[in-house]
């Protein structure tokens, strides 16, 4: 064979434009492919979700235990406060000592978020 053929035959890598298109064309298949599988897969799956309901059961856990130790923390407080002999009228008196009562009996009960709210206006009264 004459050398002008072999050289006419023979090209660089890369340099035939018909072999670049078909690279470019498979990677953009195998782009899209991947694109397409992403999409198939749900969002949120059973594990991802069963995760999520046991953060929310333990953070609720935890708020709640937070929330029945505030409450003894707030009635020796306002005891403090009552022992002061604070400068109040007898109808805010009775009304604080309403109010710490009634916060002991929802501690007791269990209602904590309650408990807190019903000491917060004793403490408010108080000014503390």
């Amino acid at each position: 064979m004459p050398t002008a053929q072999l050289a006419c035959r023979w090209k660089r890598p890369g340099s035939d434009p018909e072999a670049r298109e078909t690279t470019r064309l498979s990677q953009l298949m195998a782009l899209a492919y991947t694109a397409v599988a992403d999409l198939a897969e749900p969002l949120i799956t059973l594990e991802s979700l069963m995760n999520l309901r046991i953060l929310a059961a333990g953070l609720v856990l935890a708020s709640s235990s937070a929330m029945a130790a505030h409450c003894p923390a707030d009635m020796k407080k306002i005891d403090a406060a009552l022992a002061a002999k604070p400068a109040l009228s007898e109808a805010q008196m009775t009304e604080v000592k309403k109010h710490r009562a009634d916060g002991e009996a929802l501690h007791k009960a269990g209602k904590h978020k309650e408990s807190v709210d019903t000491l917060g206006k004793a403490m408010k009264l108080l000014k503390i």
